[in-house]
């Protein structure tokens, strides 16, 4: 695999089938999932970024979650996953 700076923008779903499928997890230092408002909700999607954060293989790997909004109630899941101090508001 290759090294660098690999960015990939994806929902989480189709990030996990292209990775799952290609083995590509290695080569991306920058991940990018939008509508994160939507991730952080009780449903599928939450699970799906807890799994990318515990499949990534790069510890120089960043995770950007990016919202038009950013309700109160997503902030702590958006907390757990990057960190208090990483989460703008």
């Amino acid at each position: 695999s290759t090294t660098g700076n690999a960015i990939v923008v994806a929902t989480p779903g189709r990030y996990l089938d292209l990775t799952q499928s290609t083995r590509l997890v290695p080569v991306f230092s920058w991940i990018i999932l939008d509508e994160a408002d939507q991730l952080a909700k009780d449903g599928d999607l939450g699970p799906q970024v807890d799994q990318i954060i515990e499949t990534t293989k790069i510890a120089s790997t960043r995770l950007i979650l990016v919202s038009a909004t950013n309700p109160e109630k997503s902030q702590e899941r958006f907390q757990s996953w990057v960190g208090k101090e990483h989460v703008l508001v």
